[in-house]
């Protein structure tokens, strides 16, 4: 099996949030930049298999604000920086991960054993 390293050299991990509802018009539409992360993708036979991210949340930067009532500020960028880490529970998991274990056609792939 042949292991591909990804990480925040390799380019932007981008997270857009939306607003709906009949309050939408006072929500902002985000953009929040990941700076600090590393994914782990796995092929069998030139296929993906399985891939792993990790993200630091530390790396939380709000890059973009579009909507709202008013524009977000600095202190308002930093407001949803402290409520996010705070809803995240950053002090105590630093750290996000999430591993995809099914194959481009949804077909479920045999669980393998991480790498040492």
């Amino acid at each position: 099996m042949t292991s591909l390293s990804f990480g925040a050299e390799s380019g932007l991990l981008l997270l857009r949030t939306g607003v709906e509802g009949r309050l939408a018009k006072l929500g902002h539409r985000m953009t929040i930049a990941l700076t600090d992360w590393t994914a782990r993708v796995e092929l069998k036979d030139e296929l993906p298999v399985r891939a792993e991210l990790t993200v630091k949340l530390s790396g939380f930067e709000v890059r973009k604000a579009e909507g709202g009532v008013t524009p977000l500020t600095r202190a308002d960028r930093a407001l949803v920086k402290s409520n996010a880490m705070r809803v995240l529970m950053a002090k105590s998991f630093p750290d996000a991960g999430f591993t995809a274990r099914r194959s481009l056609d949804g077909s479920r792939v045999p669980r393998s054993e991480p790498a040492a």
